[in-house]
Order: structure tokens, then sequence, then C-alpha cells
């Protein structure tokens, strides 16, 4: 626009030179105005463009006495009236020498800042440097206290804006590098320890620590110097990889116990951190950590299944005991771990405990009301239902079953007296031996069995009155072997006692006879022979009887010695008799 400018005044020039050569004075002068206010325009047009460039280049570079000329330029134009857009230039140009003035104090603090860390960059690559603390305070806490206090100042500049980050950032890494080697030497935290150190931004050197075993038998940390992060990174990789080795095979067995306790809770909470000992073992630890992983969030996911499962039979528990225990079996089967699932089984073992001890009630009651099939029944449906589900409801199924095995036994028992009786009652009137017996046999059954037989009553006096009739037989017939005349005349008098029955009706003459022989022995020992062959001789005729041998034996003799003697003219005496016999007899 300058040129623009430029172009058009010297075209009035021209234009005043014609007008002049012409003698044309009124046109001259029309030019010569014309050209002033274009001279004021150009000066206008030239202070504008510079100072609008002045103000729009580098702040360092503004020059504010050239600007006021300027100014002062434009403002000779105006013949001392007052211009707004000069104004607003004027105040631009204050501005920016007030710029120029905050930003040299800026570059100042920025300048000394940036010393201080110069300077805290030389003492820590020194043999000898600081301790991390010394310089953290004397260094790098003061230059950000100073920038920021600066920036509280001149809150609008963006070198004090960029100092204030820097400084603060370099607070924060060196303090996070403060900090590695107590994470990896005191808490085991080495991948994290490498993790802030690749993180750190604007150091290159960080404090190096030893452990060291004070009096008090804990370890602390002692300051070794600084080292670069190449070295601080390789060492911690080193000592990771010691301490891993040295950790590993427990956190193995730790996970391992807590799955295998049902604690997959606990097991994902150490392999969470597994990634502070992974980074630092083989190939096959890391996959084996990551198995367990996958092991244990699918055993945490069983659990919550199992737990669901679990207070779904809670719920059903009251309405279906039975069902229930098969949905408890389910997460049993699911994860039997889960705390609900135990709970689950103890309340619903319980109610299915106390309704097999209803049905046991309930089979002892028809036990004593001898209704024994219905014990079968409560059986068959508490094996259906119970068996096979947990071994207190064996232990209670073991007492129903002996239940039923007793009333089937008493079915059976029953079944075999019933029959034995109607044995013993045809066999009574036929054997009454083989029916003492049977009645013995019918007497061990149990009295639960006996009580239902109908009839044994009688039957049962029946056979002992029996037995003791054969008892009494028994004992008379043994008297005939007696040599005692009251015995069997005792054992007569009984035996008419039961003179109803054909046996003792038949034993009484046999005893009759056994006294006859017994009382011809008595006569014989007193010598009345013919009053003893009288007797003799009805024994012998008594055919079958045991005497009748001896009888008859006695008889012979008898009439052998009664025989009169032969005629000799002299009577021989018989030696075999006795005198007084012999006289009796000749008499």
């Amino acid at each position: 626009m300058i040129e623009q400018e430029r172009e058009r005044a010297l075209n009035t020039l021209d234009l005043i030179r014609d007008a002049l050569e012409s003698d044309n004075l009124q046109e001259a002068i029309k030019q010569i105005d014309t050209l002033q206010h274009q001279l004021v325009s150009w000066k206008q047009l030239d202070a504008r463009q510079w100072l609008d460039h002045a103000l729009q280049a580098d702040l360092l570079l503004f020059n504010v006495e050239a600007a006021n000329r300027r100014l002062d330029q434009w403002a000779s134009t105006l013949e001392g009236r007052d211009d707004r857009e000069l104004n607003q230039y004027r105040e631009r140009v204050r501005e920016r020498a007030r710029q120029k003035q905050l930003d040299l104090q800026a570059r100042g603090v920025v300048a000394h800042c940036h010393e201080l860390w110069r300077e805290a960059a030389e003492l820590e690559r020194s043999a000898n440097p600081p301790t991390p603390d010394v310089m953290l305070e004397k260094y790098y806490v003061k230059t950000r206290d100073v920038a920021q206090a600066a920036r509280y100042e001149f809150p609008d500049n963006p070198g004090l804006n960029a100092l204030v980050e820097r400084a603060e950032q370099l607070l924060a890494d060196k303090q996070r590098a403060g900090q590695l080697y107590h994470q990896a030497l005191l808490e085991d935290r080495y991948a994290d320890a490498l993790d802030e150190l690749a993180a750190l931004q604007l150091v290159d050197h960080v404090p190096r620590y030893r452990l060291s075993d004070d009096p008090t038998s804990n370890q602390r940390l002692i300051f070794d110097g600084m080292v670069t992060i190449d070295v601080a990174q390789k060492e911690l990789e080193a000592l990771g990889r010691q301490w891993a080795h040295s950790r590993v095979g427990t956190l193995l067995q730790h996970i391992h116990d807590h799955l295998t306790g049902f604690r997959p809770q606990e097991a994902l909470k150490l392999l969470r951190g597994r990634k502070r000992i992974e980074r630092f073992t083989e190939t096959p630890i890391r996959d084996k950590l990551l198995q367990l992983e996958a092991q244990a969030e699918s055993d945490l996911e069983k659990l919550e299944r199992a737990e669901q499962q679990a207070q779904r039979a809670l719920r059903l528990m009251q309405e279906n005991p039975l069902g229930a225990w098969e949905i408890y079996a389910e997460a049993q089967v699911t994860y039997a771990g889960a705390p609900s699932v135990a709970e689950a089984r103890m309340m619903i073992l319980n109610r299915l405990t106390n309704n097999l001890k209803a049905q046991i009630a309930e089979a002892e009651k028809a036990f004593d009301a001898k209704q024994m099939r219905r014990i079968g029944e409560i059986y068959r449906e508490a094996r259906a239902d119970y068996s096979d589900k947990a071994p207190e409801l064996e232990a209670l199924l073991s007492r129903l079953e002996e239940i039923d095995w007793q009333a089937r036994t008493y079915l059976e028992y029953l079944d075999s007296a019933s029959q034995l009786l109607e044995q013993l009652r045809l066999v009574v009137w036929e054997d009454v031996s083989a029916a003492g017996e049977m009645l013995n046999r019918l007497e061990e059954y149990p009295a639960i069995v006996l009580d239902e037989l109908s009839g044994l009553s009688d039957i049962r006096a029946t056979v002992r009155q029996r037995l003791n009739v054969e008892m009494i037989y028994n004992r008379l017939y043994q008297l005939m072997l007696s040599d005692s005349v009251e015995e069997v005349e005792q054992a007569i008098n009984t035996a008419q006692d039961h003179a109803d029955d054909p046996r003792f009706r038949q034993l009484i003459p046999m005893l009759e006879a056994h006294m006859t022989y017994l009382n011809a022995h008595l006569e014989y020992d007193l010598g009345q022979l013919k009053q003893a062959l009288i007797m003799f001789e009805e024994v012998g005729a008594y055919e079958g009887h045991p005497d009748q041998p001896d009888a008859n034996r006695f008889a012979d003799e008898i009439r052998t010695r009664l025989m009169p003697p032969p005629v000799t003219g002299q009577a021989e005496v018989d030696k075999t008799l006795p005198t007084d016999e012999l006289v009796d007899d000749q008499e």
C-alpha cells in the first residue's frame, strides 16, 4: 500500500507541474491540497504498518522509542485532533512495552532456575554427590518454589508457565526416582520400580541404595551414590530375578493351597500381583501363573454359580426338601467349597433328617400295632427318597431297615409258627412226645409272634396236660420193675384216677399182675407154696406181661417141689424143702 500511495503522490506532483506550466494556478492549488492529503495518509499508513509489524514481531525486538516516534509521526498529521485509532495503538505500544519488561524479568527467573538445575546435575554426577533429600530441598524444591512465585507475579507469562510445569515435573521425577530402590528392596516391588524408572521424563541419574542391617535387626537403606538410568535398570532387573527365583515356589504353593482350599478370591488376589514376579521368570512359570489365574477365575465363576444354586435350594427347602436336596447336590458338583453350599447342606439335611425320623416313628408305631406290611411300604418309600444322599441319612435308614427286617421276620415267624401250630394240633392226639417237642420249638418264638397265634393257649394246655399224663404213665410203667408192693399198689390207685385213658386202663391189670407177682414172692418166701403157686400161675397166664417168664419158672419149680415122692418103703426127705413145709404138705 505504501507503493500505491507513492505512485499517487508522484502522479499528483506531475499534475501540479502541469498546472504550473500551464499557468493554471487554481488547478495547481487544488492539486497541492490533494498532495498534502496524500502525504498525511502516507505518513499515517507508514506509521501504522511499522507499528503493526513491531507489535507482532518477537517481543525482545520491540523498540519502544522507535514505536513512540512512529506514534508522534502519526500524531503530527492530525494537527492536534484526537484520533481513536491512534489512541488504540498508543495503548498497544504501552502494553507491548510492559510485556517486554515482564518477559525480561521472567527470562531472568528462567535463567536462574536453569542455572540451579545445571549445578544440581553437576553435583549428582560428582564422585560424592549430596544425599537425595539435600538435593531435593536445595535445588528441586527451591526451583519449583521460585518458578511458582514468579508465575504468581506474572500469571500470563508463557515462559513462566512452562518453567513451572518443568520444575514440578522435574521435582516429581526426582521424588519418584528417590523411591525406586525403596520400592524394590523393602517392598519387593521390582516390576513397579522398573515401570517407574521407565516413566521418568526429565532425569538421567537416580539415587542408588543398598540394604544394611541395623543393630535392631531391621533392614534399612543406605545411600550409595547416583547412577544412570541404564545402570539402575540393569541392577533392578538382576535383583528382581533373584527375588522372583526365591519367591516363585512359595507363591505357587500359596495359590495352590487357596485353590484346593476353595478360596479362589484369595488366589486371584495373589495372581493379580503376578506381574510383580512373572516379569523376572521364565516362560514355563509365566504359563503356569496364567493357567492358575484361568483356573481361579473359573473356580470363582463356579463358586458364584454354586452360591446361587445353594440359595435357590434354601428357598425351596420348606416346600420341597427333596427337590431342594437335588439342587444342593447340583451346587455341590458345581463347587463344593462355596460357603452357602455347606449351609444349604446342613439346613436341608436337618429337614430331611426330621422327616426321616418322623417316618421311623411311624414305622415303630406301626410295628407296635403289628401293621407289618405298612412298615414295608414306609421303608421302600424312605429308601427311594433318602438313599445315597448323606451318611447321616444312611444311619437313619439303617434303623428303618432294621425295623423293616423285624417286621419281615415277624411275618416269617408268624407264618412259620402258624404252620407249626397247625402241625401241633394234628400231632397232639397222636404222638404226645412229638407234640411236646413241637411245643418247645414253638415256645422259642418271640412273644410278639406267640401273642398272635389263635388257640395257642388251649393247645399249650392240652399238650402240657398230655405230657403230664405221659409222664405219669411212664413213671407208673417204670414201677413194673419195682419190688415194693406199696409202690405198686399206689401206682394202681394213681392209674385208676386216669382210667378214662385207654393206656391207663391197660396198665392197671398189668400193675395188678405185677403186684400179684410180688405177693407170690412173699408167699413163696413164707413157704406158702401152694398160695404162691396159684399167684405165679395167674401171672404166668398173663400173655406179654414182663413178669410172665419169671412167674412160670417159679410155678414150675413149686410144682416140682409139691410133686409126691415115689413109694420106696421109706420116705425120702427132700433136702431142698424146709422140714416144716414138708409137714404142712403131708398134713
